[in-house]
């Protein structure tokens, strides 16, 4: 056997410090980057912030002046507990857990932990986050994410070996997209590989996410107008102060001098980072917005035009994970209301003539073919899937009919038969 040397020559990003800042404020929503920017000014002797553009938003009010959605969903879990058939110990301990749910409804603790902080056993642990899970809405006191699409597909009687899998052991390789890769580990063909991931979209994210009501406390972080004919997109920058660089007269030693030196670096970083991420927001923004126009200028409900991230990345010349980033937690101000931006991109079935339609106009149309039924013989999937080809030329198969209604909590014909 011979031994040698060889020279590789590859070329890596290393990622500093201010480099993942920098990428992270982009997933900040505008109440985040309000508290980031106070902290900095804090730390920062260098740095002043005007606040007189400051407008009252939702955390300058006390807790009863918040609106009913915003401490709603909290008091809701702590009164349905109060009816279950439990021990006054047990609702208490029940009542502790609420509490500590955290913003998306997830009680990040796992069952050891709980037993040692409320001084139970883990048996009890178990039973108790089973009536929390069971409260409305449902999946509440999930551990996290992967465990609450785990719970989904378990309500959904989903039995997809394929999805279970994929949410146990590859939710990273789903999240960017290596189906390929998928298929080969999991001796499949790329078809039912897609077919499972198709499924895992149209789940719920986290167990709070229908609680929100945007319009009573979201603060939003683009505002839409429609000006001489066009909209118009703006940032929404009434609550964010305005930052700028202070000199500093004292007098400093040596070591004064190099630690000023560092703080003017950080504070011109940190006007450099929020003034690239108002750009990449708003060139984000305006390009999701723009291709939907037809169903913002409609004076009726339509449907949203098929949107893809790779096709907004196409437009901006950013790459898909930066577009990703920018529409985290984002929401615009319209005519019509406050919308997550996210909600803009949705999959795309065929209509007739091959042109395209969203699998989102296609539900609302389900929901509506179901509240206009005669409730004492209620369609079939298959009916429904019969009626969206005929009235409205939209070929979906039965089981994409039953996919869908099951994702809006729509309950069977069977159980929405009136006897």
């Amino acid at each position: 056997m011979k031994l040698g040397l060889q020279q590789k020559q590859t070329t890596q990003l290393n990622m500093t410090k201010e480099l993942r800042q920098a990428i992270s404020l982009l997933q900040y929503s505008q109440q985040e980057i309000i508290e980031f920017i106070n902290e900095q000014v804090m730390e920062n002797p260098l740095l002043e912030m005007d606040t007189s553009r400051k407008s009252p938003s939702a955390h300058d009010y006390t807790v009863d002046q918040f609106p009913e959605a915003v401490k709603g969903w909290r008091q809701s879990l702590i009164e349905q507990a109060g009816v279950l058939p439990l021990t006054p110990s047990d609702r208490s301990c029940l009542k502790g857990f609420i509490e500590r749910l955290d913003d998306q409804g997830f009680l990040p603790y796992n069952d050891e932990d709980l037993a040692e902080l409320f001084q139970l056993q883990e048996r009890k642990v178990k039973v108790l986050r089973k009536y929390l899970i069971e409260l409305e809405p449902r999946g509440t006191g999930a551990y996290d994410f992967k465990d609450f699409l785990l719970l989904q597909i378990k309500e959904d009687d989903h039995k997809s070996r394929v999805t279970k899998l994929l949410i146990e052991r590859y939710l990273p390789e789903v999240a960017a997209g290596h189906i390929e890769e998928l298929a080969e580990k999991l001796s499949l063909n790329i078809k039912d590989v897609q077919s499972s991931i198709d499924y895992l979209k149209e789940l719920q994210p986290r167990p709070l996410l229908a609680q929100l009501d945007p319009n009573s406390y979201i603060v939003p972080d683009f505002l839409l107008e429609y000006d001489s004919g066009s909209f118009k997109v703006t940032l929404n920058q009434l609550d964010e102060p305005s930052v700028y660089i202070t000199p500093y007269n004292q007098k400093v030693d040596k070591e004064g001098e190099e630690f000023l030196k560092k703080c003017y670096q950080r504070a011109s970083w940190l006007l450099r980072s929020i003034d690239n991420r108002k750009q990449t927001m708003l060139q984000v923004a305006r390009a999701v917005l723009d291709k939907q126009t037809t169903y913002l200028e409609a004076e009726e409900k339509g449907p949203f035009a098929p949107l893809t991230l790779k096709q907004i990345a196409e437009e901006t010349g950013m790459h898909e994970s930066t577009v990703s980033r920018t529409l985290t937690d984002k929401f615009v101000k319209s005519p019509k209301g406050i919308f997550r931006l996210d909600q803009f991109f949705t999959s795309s079935l065929e209509g007739n003539g091959g042109t395209l339609v969203s699998s989102q106009y296609v539900k609302e149309l389900i929901e509506k073919l179901i509240e206009e039924e005669d409730k004492r013989k209620p369609d079939s999937d298959q009916s429904i899937a019969n009626e969206l080809q005929q009235k409205y030329h939209i070929a979906v198969s039965r089981r994409t009919v039953t996919k869908y209604r099951v994702g809006l909590n729509i309950p069977s014909s069977f159980k929405r038969k009136l006897t």
